[in-house]
């Protein structure tokens, strides 16, 4: 079933709600990934923080944001998708307001890290009630194209996001952190004007925190959401650790770094829909473990050369692996999850990939200093662990039960 054409009966929902979240998820990543990107190097060049403390910081904006994702998920279920969503971008453009003002009246670096960590929690509650609309709004069919189309989407904000804030770090690295919170405004009109409610609010049902649960008797999903959050360690070295690297050993400039990552978002939007319909009859877990294999032999690639033209080809072909494997990881997800219980799903994947994906940051950080002029030995440890993961994806989705769940055989109490 084509994604522009209603699931059921009446008027074409479907279409708005792509349409909606795609230019939400394009202001979000326009305004956003030029401060993920230029932060480590704020922090490093200006602030003088060592690599193992970035790293820890990363980290810890993962630790904050876990019981956000997973009370966010069971609230977005009980009262609706969209008095979530209308609440978030306001909070959102205070903290990056004052993260803009913290930095251009030279704070004290605590206050600046303390702003910055309470930005992501709430960008995974965004994260979660998006998927979760997209999910109620999409057949079992359509579900890959749908996201790849959001994932075109952001990517093309993050094709010109982290380029144009190479530049504006040239000038000022306050003007870095006040375009997201400018863009905040404009993601808040689009769910005011546009996003409607997807699942009315049980107005019976109570949000009671205590009675969040983990789904432990759906063990096929908790084993298959703990193997992906793994393979977001393998591939979590895309990002700050390779910017502290190139800037460092490489000698990248942030207006290099920044074109590398619109490099990057180029390829996503030019190449997503054609590498589904390439690879589009093979199972979830199979373009996964394909993926994790293209970033596995690109990582390495980055330690034959240091020249910008090379790695900016090498990144190139990265952003195919990750063409091939991120859009069937958000997509298995609603797959498994019941219809009741979509934000739940999604909350507690969040859970899982947030605790695994920011150790590889840190583990990166703290490995590069003592590898930092060894790049063949540095990214041959981040090829193997990225090929032994593709290898438990490609296993464990061998199994017949993961099998019948992906194909979308409900759940059994």
């Amino acid at each position: 079933m084509s994604i522009f054409k209603p699931v059921t009966g009446g008027k074409p929902r479907l279409n708005i709600f792509v349409k909606a979240i795609s230019t939400t998820e394009f202001i979000r990543t326009f305004g956003r990934s030029a401060a993920w990107v230029i932060i480590p190097l704020y922090l490093a060049d200006i602030r003088h923080i060592s690599f193992v403390v970035i790293g820890l910081l990363f980290f810890l904006t993962s630790v904050i944001s876990l019981p956000f994702a997973l009370y966010g998920g069971r609230i977005i279920d009980r009262i609706g998708r969209r008095r979530v969503v209308l609440v978030l971008p306001p909070i959102v453009f205070v903290l990056f307001l004052s993260l803009s003002f913290a930095i251009q009246y030279s704070s004290p670096t605590p206050i600046v890290e303390i702003i910055y960590l309470f930005i992501a929690p709430f960008g995974s509650i965004q994260a979660i009630a998006d998927n979760v609309i997209i999910t109620d709004t999409t057949s079992l069919t359509g579900r890959i194209e749908a996201f790849s189309i959001i994932r075109i989407a952001g990517n093309i904000g993050f094709a010109f996001g982290p380029a144009i804030g190479g530049l504006l770090a040239g000038i000022s690295y306050t003007m870095v952190f006040l375009a997201p919170a400018i863009a905040s405004l404009f993601e808040w009109a689009v769910y005011i004007f546009v996003v409607k409610e997807t699942k009315i609010a049980n107005e019976t049902e109570s949000v009671i925190l205590r009675k969040i649960k983990f789904p432990w008797n759906d063990k096929i999903f908790m084993g298959w959401s703990l193997l992906i959050a793994l393979s977001f360690f393998a591939v979590g070295q895309w990002g700050p650790t390779l910017t502290l690297f190139l800037s460092t050993d490489y000698l990248f400039t942030a207006y290099q770094i920044g074109i590398m990552y619109a490099i990057n978002g180029i390829v996503v939007a030019v190449f997503q829909l054609p590498v589904n319909r390439l690879v589009g009859r093979f199972s979830d877990p199979r373009r996964i473990s394909l993926g994790l294999v293209f970033y596995a032999i690109t990582f390495l690639m980055v330690s034959f050369s240091s020249n910008f033209y090379f790695i900016l080809i090498d990144i190139a072909f990265l952003t195919i692996g990750e063409n091939i494997s991120s859009p069937p990881i958000t997509s298995s997800i609603g797959k498994m999850a019941p219809s009741d219980k979509r934000g739940q799903y999604y909350g507690v994947f969040q859970v899982f990939s947030s605790t695994i994906s920011p150790l590889a940051i840190v583990f990166g950080t703290s490995i590069l200093p003592f590898f930092l002029h060894m790049p063949m030995i540095f990214w041959g440890i981040i090829f193997s662990i990225n090929i032994v993961v593709a290898l438990l994806v490609f296993f464990y989705g061998s199994g017949n039960n993961l099998k019948k769940r992906l194909a979308g055989t409900a759940l059994e109490p």
